[in-house]
Protein backbone atom coordinates (compact mmCIF):
# COMPACT_ATOMS: atom_id res chain seq x y z
CA UNK A 1 0.00 0.00 0.00
CA UNK A 2 3.00 2.55 0.25
CA UNK A 3 4.64 4.85 3.04
CA UNK A 4 2.04 7.03 5.01
CA UNK A 5 5.19 9.88 4.95
CA UNK A 6 8.02 9.58 2.45
CA UNK A 7 10.96 11.66 3.34
CA UNK A 8 13.98 11.13 0.69
CA UNK A 9 16.88 12.32 -1.50
CA UNK A 10 15.82 13.22 -4.79
CA UNK A 11 18.89 10.68 -5.88
CA UNK A 12 20.77 7.76 -4.81
CA UNK A 13 23.41 10.05 -3.19
CA UNK A 14 23.29 13.57 -1.81
CA UNK A 15 25.41 16.09 -0.62
CA UNK A 16 25.61 16.13 3.54
CA UNK A 17 25.03 19.96 4.26
CA UNK A 18 21.77 21.94 3.59
CA UNK A 19 20.41 18.77 0.99
CA UNK A 20 17.37 18.96 -0.88
CA UNK A 21 15.02 16.74 0.09
CA UNK A 22 11.68 15.27 -0.45
CA UNK A 23 8.50 15.09 1.85
CA UNK A 24 5.37 13.57 0.83
CA UNK A 25 6.66 14.61 -2.67
CA UNK A 26 7.51 18.23 -2.41
CA UNK A 27 10.91 19.05 -2.40
CA UNK A 28 12.70 21.70 -0.82
CA UNK A 29 16.38 22.15 0.98
CA UNK A 30 16.58 21.58 4.44
CA UNK A 31 19.13 22.82 6.85
CA UNK A 32 21.74 21.40 8.31
CA UNK A 33 23.52 17.85 7.99
CA UNK A 34 21.79 15.43 6.39
CA UNK A 35 22.39 12.34 8.81
CA UNK A 36 20.80 14.51 11.58
CA UNK A 37 18.10 15.80 9.03
CA UNK A 38 16.97 12.29 8.69
CA UNK A 39 17.28 11.49 12.14
CA UNK A 40 15.25 14.59 13.37
CA UNK A 41 12.19 13.49 11.07
CA UNK A 42 12.51 9.85 12.56
CA UNK A 43 12.07 11.22 15.74
CA UNK A 44 9.36 13.33 15.24
CA UNK A 45 7.53 10.42 13.29
CA UNK A 46 7.75 8.06 16.34
CA UNK A 47 6.65 11.13 18.81
CA UNK A 48 3.40 11.41 16.10
CA UNK A 49 3.32 7.52 16.25
CA UNK A 50 3.58 6.56 19.60
CA UNK A 51 0.09 5.32 20.28
CA UNK A 52 -0.68 3.02 17.76
CA UNK A 53 1.43 0.38 16.17
CA UNK A 54 4.24 1.80 13.18
CA UNK A 55 6.90 1.09 11.00
CA UNK A 56 9.73 3.36 10.48
CA UNK A 57 12.42 2.69 8.16
CA UNK A 58 15.54 4.94 8.28
CA UNK A 59 17.80 5.07 5.68
CA UNK A 60 21.13 6.92 5.87
CA UNK A 61 23.25 8.07 3.11
CA UNK A 62 26.28 8.01 5.32
CA UNK A 63 28.75 7.37 4.89
CA UNK A 64 28.73 7.13 0.85
CA UNK A 65 30.25 9.76 -0.85
CA UNK A 66 31.29 12.75 -1.47
CA UNK A 67 33.37 12.97 1.84
CA UNK A 68 32.99 16.30 2.27
CA UNK A 69 30.37 18.31 5.01
CA UNK A 70 31.24 16.07 7.24
CA UNK A 71 30.93 18.08 11.30
CA UNK A 72 34.13 19.04 12.72
CA UNK A 73 33.05 17.53 15.79
CA UNK A 74 33.16 14.58 14.37
CA UNK A 75 35.87 14.77 12.19
CA UNK A 76 38.30 16.25 15.47
CA UNK A 77 37.91 12.56 16.92
CA UNK A 78 40.13 11.11 14.33
CA UNK A 79 42.45 14.28 13.47
CA UNK A 80 45.15 12.51 14.94
CA UNK A 81 43.87 8.49 14.56
CA UNK A 82 46.56 5.95 13.06
CA UNK A 83 43.53 4.00 11.31
CA UNK A 84 45.58 0.86 12.54
CA UNK A 85 41.68 -1.14 11.22
CA UNK A 86 42.80 0.07 7.21
CA UNK A 87 45.16 -2.70 6.26
CA UNK A 88 47.23 -0.19 4.15
CA UNK A 89 47.44 -2.28 1.17
CA UNK A 90 48.82 -0.22 -2.01
CA UNK A 91 46.16 0.67 -4.90
CA UNK A 92 45.72 -2.71 -6.77
CA UNK A 93 46.36 -0.58 -10.20
CA UNK A 94 44.96 -3.68 -12.62
CA UNK A 95 41.15 -3.50 -11.35
CA UNK A 96 40.78 -0.16 -9.71
CA UNK A 97 37.96 1.62 -10.50
CA UNK A 98 38.18 5.70 -10.19
CA UNK A 99 36.90 5.28 -6.33
CA UNK A 100 39.27 3.43 -5.41
CA UNK A 101 42.32 5.42 -7.33
CA UNK A 102 40.36 8.45 -5.61
CA UNK A 103 40.51 6.89 -2.02
CA UNK A 104 42.94 4.46 -1.53
CA UNK A 105 45.86 5.78 1.10
CA UNK A 106 44.02 9.10 1.09
CA UNK A 107 44.02 10.06 5.21
CA UNK A 108 41.29 12.46 4.53
CA UNK A 109 38.88 9.78 3.16
CA UNK A 110 39.76 7.79 6.34
CA UNK A 111 39.07 10.32 8.86
CA UNK A 112 35.60 11.22 7.04
CA UNK A 113 34.83 7.84 6.39
CA UNK A 114 35.23 7.09 10.43
CA UNK A 115 33.61 10.36 11.33
CA UNK A 116 30.65 9.61 9.27
CA UNK A 117 30.17 6.01 10.68
CA UNK A 118 30.47 8.02 14.55
CA UNK A 119 27.63 10.40 13.41
CA UNK A 120 24.98 7.47 12.32
CA UNK A 121 26.24 5.87 15.63
CA UNK A 122 25.24 8.82 17.47
CA UNK A 123 21.99 9.12 15.82
CA UNK A 124 20.78 5.43 16.27
CA UNK A 125 21.58 6.23 19.51
CA UNK A 126 18.99 9.35 19.43
CA UNK A 127 16.67 6.91 18.03
CA UNK A 128 17.19 4.18 20.81
CA UNK A 129 16.78 6.64 23.49
CA UNK A 130 13.26 7.84 22.00
CA UNK A 131 12.39 4.61 22.16
CA UNK A 132 13.29 4.80 25.78
CA UNK A 133 12.05 7.34 26.44
CA UNK A 134 8.65 7.06 25.35
CA UNK A 135 8.76 3.62 26.87
CA UNK A 136 8.53 1.65 23.62
CA UNK A 137 11.61 0.11 23.54
CA UNK A 138 10.67 -3.25 25.25
CA UNK A 139 7.73 -3.55 22.45
CA UNK A 140 9.35 -2.75 19.36
CA UNK A 141 11.39 -4.67 17.25
CA UNK A 142 14.60 -2.68 16.01
CA UNK A 143 16.84 -3.75 13.02
CA UNK A 144 19.82 -2.07 11.98
CA UNK A 145 21.25 -3.21 8.18
CA UNK A 146 23.31 -2.24 5.83
CA UNK A 147 22.89 -2.50 1.84
CA UNK A 148 26.36 -3.77 1.16
CA UNK A 149 29.84 -4.50 2.97
CA UNK A 150 32.79 -2.09 2.17
CA UNK A 151 36.51 -2.62 0.68
CA UNK A 152 38.14 0.30 2.96
CA UNK A 153 41.88 -0.84 1.06
CA UNK A 154 41.53 -4.95 1.53
CA UNK A 155 42.75 -6.03 -1.68
CA UNK A 156 43.89 -2.58 -2.60
CA UNK A 157 40.48 -1.29 -3.38
CA UNK A 158 38.27 0.64 -1.77
CA UNK A 159 34.56 0.59 -2.19
CA UNK A 160 32.10 -2.00 -3.14
CA UNK A 161 31.72 -4.82 -5.69
CA UNK A 162 31.74 -1.91 -8.23
CA UNK A 163 34.99 -0.44 -7.31
CA UNK A 164 37.29 -2.58 -9.85
CA UNK A 165 37.10 -3.96 -13.26
CA UNK A 166 35.81 -6.87 -13.17
CA UNK A 167 33.39 -6.10 -10.34
CA UNK A 168 34.43 -8.13 -7.35
CA UNK A 169 32.64 -10.11 -4.92
CA UNK A 170 35.21 -10.27 -1.94
CA UNK A 171 33.81 -11.34 1.06
CA UNK A 172 34.44 -7.32 2.56
CA UNK A 173 32.52 -5.69 -0.11
CA UNK A 174 29.48 -8.75 0.44
CA UNK A 175 29.26 -9.07 4.02
CA UNK A 176 26.94 -6.70 6.44
CA UNK A 177 26.44 -5.97 9.59
CA UNK A 178 22.69 -7.54 11.35
CA UNK A 179 21.82 -6.18 14.48
CA UNK A 180 18.46 -7.25 15.73
CA UNK A 181 17.06 -6.33 19.24
CA UNK A 182 13.82 -7.06 20.70
CA UNK A 183 13.39 -7.44 24.42
CA UNK A 184 11.89 -10.81 25.89
CA UNK A 185 12.30 -12.12 22.28
CA UNK A 186 15.47 -12.15 20.85
CA UNK A 187 17.94 -12.83 23.74
CA UNK A 188 20.57 -10.26 24.91
CA UNK A 189 24.08 -10.65 23.47
CA UNK A 190 23.18 -13.94 21.19
CA UNK A 191 24.80 -13.99 18.34
CA UNK A 192 23.60 -16.94 15.07
CA UNK A 193 26.48 -18.05 12.96
CA UNK A 194 24.26 -19.38 10.71
CA UNK A 195 24.62 -17.67 6.49
CA UNK A 196 21.81 -15.42 5.40
CA UNK A 197 21.44 -13.48 2.70
CA UNK A 198 19.11 -10.70 1.97
CA UNK A 199 16.72 -13.21 0.20
CA UNK A 200 16.19 -14.04 3.47
CA UNK A 201 15.02 -11.01 5.52
CA UNK A 202 11.42 -11.18 4.48
CA UNK A 203 10.45 -14.33 4.88
CA UNK A 204 11.94 -14.37 8.11
CA UNK A 205 10.43 -10.86 9.33
CA UNK A 206 7.53 -11.81 7.84
CA UNK A 207 7.25 -15.16 10.15
CA UNK A 208 8.23 -13.14 13.37
CA UNK A 209 5.57 -10.80 13.19
CA UNK A 210 3.21 -13.70 12.43
CA UNK A 211 2.00 -12.19 9.08
CA UNK A 212 1.34 -14.24 5.79
CA UNK A 213 4.30 -15.18 3.49
CA UNK A 214 4.69 -13.24 0.36
CA UNK A 215 2.55 -13.71 -2.17
CA UNK A 216 4.12 -14.33 -6.09
CA UNK A 217 3.61 -15.71 -9.40
CA UNK A 218 7.68 -16.75 -9.64
CA UNK A 219 9.38 -18.73 -7.19
CA UNK A 220 11.08 -16.31 -4.76
CA UNK A 221 14.27 -17.25 -2.91
CA UNK A 222 14.85 -16.99 0.94
CA UNK A 223 14.23 -19.13 3.97
CA UNK A 224 12.78 -17.79 6.99
CA UNK A 225 15.69 -17.66 9.97
CA UNK A 226 12.80 -16.50 12.47
CA UNK A 227 13.94 -19.32 15.22
CA UNK A 228 17.24 -18.47 15.10
CA UNK A 229 16.63 -14.70 16.13
CA UNK A 230 14.76 -16.42 19.09
CA UNK A 231 17.91 -18.52 19.92
CA UNK A 232 16.73 -21.45 18.56
CA UNK A 233 18.52 -24.32 16.42
CA UNK A 234 17.82 -24.66 13.13
CA UNK A 235 18.93 -26.91 10.43
CA UNK A 236 20.29 -24.78 7.92
CA UNK A 237 22.75 -25.67 5.04
CA UNK A 238 25.03 -22.38 5.22
CA UNK A 239 25.34 -21.64 1.71
CA UNK A 240 24.22 -18.38 0.00
CA UNK A 241 24.10 -16.84 -3.31
CA UNK A 242 24.97 -13.66 -5.22
CA UNK A 243 24.37 -11.93 -8.33
CA UNK A 244 26.18 -8.58 -9.77
CA UNK A 245 25.30 -8.36 -13.41
CA UNK A 246 27.94 -10.49 -15.22
CA UNK A 247 28.86 -12.17 -11.77
CA UNK A 248 27.53 -14.99 -9.96
CA UNK A 249 28.35 -16.33 -6.46
CA UNK A 250 28.24 -18.78 -4.05
CA UNK A 251 29.37 -19.24 -0.55
CA UNK A 252 29.54 -22.12 1.89
CA UNK A 253 31.98 -21.65 4.79
CA UNK A 254 34.51 -23.66 3.06
CA UNK A 255 34.52 -22.65 -0.13
CA UNK A 256 33.22 -19.33 -2.72
CA UNK A 257 33.05 -19.98 -6.00
CA UNK A 258 32.41 -16.69 -8.88
CA UNK A 259 31.38 -17.30 -12.10
CA UNK A 260 31.72 -14.56 -14.86
CA UNK A 261 30.27 -14.22 -17.76
CA UNK A 262 31.75 -11.50 -20.89
CA UNK A 263 35.43 -13.01 -20.80
CA UNK A 264 36.07 -11.87 -16.98
CA UNK A 265 38.26 -14.71 -15.44
CA UNK A 266 36.01 -16.82 -13.07
CA UNK A 267 37.51 -17.39 -8.73
CA UNK A 268 37.37 -20.23 -6.26
CA UNK A 269 38.92 -19.77 -3.06
CA UNK A 270 39.41 -22.11 -0.33
CA UNK A 271 38.11 -20.05 2.41
CA UNK A 272 39.51 -22.53 5.30
CA UNK A 273 43.02 -21.84 4.29
CA UNK A 274 42.24 -18.71 2.23
CA UNK A 275 40.19 -16.76 4.24
CA UNK A 276 41.47 -13.71 2.43
CA UNK A 277 41.06 -14.44 -0.84
CA UNK A 278 44.18 -14.01 -2.64
CA UNK A 279 44.89 -17.23 -4.10
CA UNK A 280 42.35 -18.22 -7.20
CA UNK A 281 42.28 -21.89 -7.81
CA UNK A 282 39.62 -21.88 -10.67
CA UNK A 283 41.67 -22.55 -13.11
CA UNK A 284 44.56 -24.84 -11.13
CA UNK A 285 44.04 -28.39 -12.51
CA UNK A 286 43.26 -30.19 -8.79
CA UNK A 287 40.43 -28.26 -8.12
CA UNK A 288 38.94 -28.82 -11.38
CA UNK A 289 36.45 -31.21 -9.69
CA UNK A 290 35.34 -28.85 -6.93
CA UNK A 291 34.69 -25.91 -9.24
CA UNK A 292 32.14 -27.52 -11.44
CA UNK A 293 30.37 -29.02 -8.45
CA UNK A 294 29.63 -25.56 -7.17
CA UNK A 295 29.33 -24.16 -10.37
CA UNK A 296 26.33 -26.90 -10.84
CA UNK A 297 25.19 -26.08 -7.22
CA UNK A 298 24.91 -22.42 -8.64
CA UNK A 299 23.20 -22.94 -11.50
CA UNK A 300 20.47 -25.37 -10.38
CA UNK A 301 19.73 -22.68 -7.86
CA UNK A 302 19.29 -19.90 -10.06
CA UNK A 303 17.53 -22.29 -12.34
CA UNK A 304 15.19 -22.94 -9.61
CA UNK A 305 14.25 -19.40 -9.87
CA UNK A 306 13.80 -19.03 -13.16
CA UNK A 307 16.59 -17.55 -13.60
CA UNK A 308 19.09 -20.09 -15.42
CA UNK A 309 20.10 -17.58 -17.93
CA UNK A 310 23.02 -16.12 -17.20
CA UNK A 311 22.46 -13.04 -19.75
CA UNK A 312 18.65 -12.06 -18.25
CA UNK A 313 20.51 -8.92 -16.33
CA UNK A 314 20.96 -7.85 -20.11
CA UNK A 315 17.75 -7.31 -19.93
CA UNK A 316 16.95 -4.69 -17.64
CA UNK A 317 15.20 -1.66 -18.87
CA UNK A 318 17.53 0.30 -16.75
CA UNK A 319 20.58 0.97 -19.44
CA UNK A 320 22.35 3.86 -18.67
CA UNK A 321 24.79 2.80 -15.54
CA UNK A 322 28.28 3.64 -17.37
CA UNK A 323 28.72 -0.57 -16.06
CA UNK A 324 26.07 -1.06 -18.41
CA UNK A 325 27.65 0.22 -21.31
CA UNK A 326 30.98 -0.79 -20.92
CA UNK A 327 29.95 -4.54 -20.63
CA UNK A 328 28.25 -4.10 -23.90
CA UNK A 329 30.67 -2.31 -25.31
CA UNK A 330 33.50 -4.83 -24.89
CA UNK A 331 31.14 -7.32 -25.92
CA UNK A 332 30.06 -5.66 -29.33
CA UNK A 333 26.61 -6.11 -27.78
Amino acid sequence: EGFDYWFAMPTGGNRYQNPPMYWNGEKREYPGYTTDILTDKALAFIDESKDHPFFCFVSYNAPHTPYSGTPEKYLDLYRDCPFETFPGEPLNEPIAHNLSRRNVGNRESKMHYYAMVTAIDHNVGRIAAKLNDLKLAQDTLVIYLSDHGFLLEQHGLWGKGNTSWPFNMYDESMLVPAFFHHPGSIPSGYTSRIFTSFYDFAPTILEYLDLPPLASGKPLAGRSYAAALRGAEMEWDNVVYGEYQYCRMTRDEYWKYIHRTEGFESELYDLQNDPGERRNLAEHEDYSDRKERLKRRMDEWFTSLDCGDEDLWKNAEQKNLPSYRRVLKNTGA
